[in-house]
C-alpha cells in the first residue's frame, strides 16, 4: 500500500510499518518498507542499512545527547574550579 502525505512523515510511517512487519515475520515486506523509507528520507544514513530500524537512536537524538553531554561537562568544569572543598 502506498502512503500519501509529507515526505518525512511518510518515511517515518514506512519505518514504523517495517518494524511491525519484521516482528510479524514478513521479512520481504519489512525490507521493501525499509528501502522506501531510505529512498524518501535523507535523514536516514545509507551506511547504517537495516540497523537503523532496530531500536537504535536516530542521528537527531544523538546530536541532542551530545549537546547535553557538552553542557554537563562544562558545568562540571566550572563548578569544580569555583567551589572549593571545605578544609578540615
Amino acid at each position: 500500500t502506498k502512503l500519501r502525505g509529507d515526505p518525512r512523515a511518510k518515511a517515518d510511517a514506512y519505518k514504523t510499518r517495517a518494524k511491525i512487519y519484521r516482528r510479524l515475520g514478513n521479512v520481504e515486506l519489512a525490507v521493501a518498507d525499509s528501502r522506501a523509507a531510505m529512498r524518501i528520507d535523507p535523514r536516514i544514513p545509507r551506511f547504517w542499512g537495516r540497523r537503523y530500524f532496530y531500536r537504535y537512536a536516530s542521528p537527531e537524538e544523538l546530536s541532542k545527547a551530545g549537546l547535553i553531554a557538552l553542557i554537563a561537562i562544562a558545568l562540571i568544569v566550572v563548578f569544580k574550579f569555583t567551589i572549593k572543598p571545605p578544609k578540615k
